[in-house]
């Protein structure tokens, strides 16, 4: 079924894989540049899924299937960004993708049958509940910081960061319905489904046949603003709060879309739908980080929790703060039960985190690498 095909191709949409301890969205906290003064580059990225190994998702899921009951999501988001800050200033380049997919477990329990070629219950009915939206774009920021601080020994540090958005790619999906089992092998589908995807730079529609689709170079513009704080106690206690994509407009113009209606067999022909191309304005969603450091010596406990369309990512763990600036960090996120471990010297900070030692058996995995340069 083309929604398995699509929720699978997800996890498969990075290449390279690069996640900060206690942050699965990879998000920025645009409060953290205050006191900054130097060039940066960093890279952040995390794939993760509920119902299988990485490396099986683009294949058939045969090995290692476990979804869980209910809703499976599968997630990748990444950020690369680089420039420098000076007094409070950030000016930079970054690059960024998010993808989220989330479908019920008899959708993919039927797209494995189908792609393995299990036998279908004839007359069996399974309800069909599949969505994705993603993006990538590219562009550049500029952000300000301003620490203020009282006298009671707090300090409050407010950041906003503003970027100019070049789309690079998206998808966006929903398929609600039913599927039912005609035949050992056949399916029948009713119900709606409706699809919008590009890649800027190139037009990769593989219907060229469609005139609808014969001309058009897909794209999209935008912009977006961050907000941060950072309120920090003399002890090293500190509350961080992160707030992405707080306002934020993309506008898409010349994007295939497929939407069909009805009842139709599998590949086979809608009652009624369209294939044509589109322009539309979207809000990004809204991502929230929100993170606790309490110093209970010799370290500090952190919570933390992300959220992203009404999905939370909650994280506990622990960070120890060592002579010649270096620190160490290791945590657990309950949504993927992965472990992260992160270490920092002076300018340089690296931080990976997995579900298993044995990679190739890994629902999840990230990298977080950094380094900067002051002056």
């Amino acid at each position: 079924m083309q929604c398995g095909r699509t929720i699978c191709a997800l996890i498969c949409a990075l290449s390279a894989s690069t996640v900060s301890a206690g942050n699965l969205l990879a998000l920025t906290n645009p409060a953290q540049i205050a006191e900054e003064r130097g060039i940066y580059l960093s890279g952040t990225a995390f794939l993760a899924n509920d119902f299988a190994p990485i490396h099986e998702v683009r294949a058939d899921l045969r090995d290692d299937y476990a979804p869980r009951d209910g809703r499976n999501l599968a997630l990748v988001a990444a950020r690369v960004e680089s420039g420098f800050a000076w007094q409070g200033f950030r000016i930079g380049a970054l690059y960024r993708q998010e993808w989220l997919g989330s479908a019920q477990r008899e959708t993919l329990d039927l797209y494995r049958a189908n792609r393995l070629l299990f036998d279908h219950e004839v007359g069996a009915t399974t309800p069909i509940d599949y969505r994705l939206g993603g993006f990538a774009a590219r562009g550049l920021q500029l952000g300000k910081a301003q620490r203020f601080s009282m006298d009671s020994g707090w300090a409050i540090t407010l950041g906003v960061n503003g970027s100019l958005l070049q789309g690079q790619k998206l998808r966006q999906e929903q398929w609600s319905g039913n599927a039912l089992a005609t035949a050992a092998h056949s399916l029948s589908f009713s119900g709606n489904a409706m699809r919008v995807w590009a890649s800027s730079g190139f037009d990769d529609i593989t219907n060229t046949f469609v005139p609808a689709y014969r001309f058009g170079a897909p794209g999209g513009n935008g912009y977006s603003f961050d907000l941060g704080m950072h309120v920090e106690r003399e002890d090293g206690a500190f509350i961080e709060w992160t707030v992405a994509d707080a306002i934020s407009r993309m506008h898409w113009t010349s994007i295939p879309q497929i939407t069909y209606s009805g009842s139709g067999v599998y590949n086979g022909s809608f009652p009624e739908g369209k294939k044509w191309r589109i322009n539309f304005d979207e809000r990004l969603p809204v991502k929230q980080a929100l993170l606790l450091s309490i110093p209970v010596r010799p370290v500090n406990v952190e919570l933390a929790d992300s959220v992203l369309r009404g999905n939370h990512f909650p994280t506990i763990g622990l960070r120890k703060e060592y002579s010649y600036g270096m620190s160490a960090q290791m945590d657990y996120d309950f949504r993927f039960r992965t472990v992260g471990i992160g270490l920092a010297y002076r300018a340089f900070h690296i931080g990976f985190r997995t579900d298993t030692i044995k990679l190739a058996q890994a629902h999840a995995y990230g990298l977080d690498m950094g380094i900067k340069f002051d002056f």
